[in-house]
């Protein structure tokens, strides 16, 4: 289908995008520090985050291994006395519980 010639009106009339565009682009240059700033903002509440995160994982692993520590000294065979054994992993319970009371790990090692 052909297209139609377009008229000189219809040529200097602005459209909607680009008046749109440029009325965001106005109001982003007289906005630019508090862009600046909500942006500055934003970026460290996302690192403050993930370093939360990363944080408390790697703290729930370090209980988990050292709740396995004791449940691995409460099944070893290698050590012949029953008392020997149980004392040895209720210290590494409790040691578990100790370091990490407020992670599930540290309550099992409690019990």
């Amino acid at each position: 289908m052909p297209r139609s010639k377009m008229t000189r009106h219809e040529l200097k009339e602005r459209d909607e995008i680009t008046s749109s565009l440029q009325r965001f682009m106005e109001i982003a240059y007289a906005r630019k520090q508090q862009i600046i700033v909500i942006g500055a903002a934003v970026i460290v509440a996302v690192v403050a985050i993930g370093g939360w995160r990363l944080y408390a994982a790697n703290r729930n692993a370090s209980a988990q291994t050292q709740l396995a520590r004791a449940i691995n000294a409460y099944n070893d065979q290698n050590i012949k006395s029953d008392k020997e054994r149980f004392e040895k992993a209720l210290a590494e319970a409790q040691r578990t519980h100790d370091s990490y009371r407020s992670l599930p790990a540290g309550a099992i090692g409690q019990y």
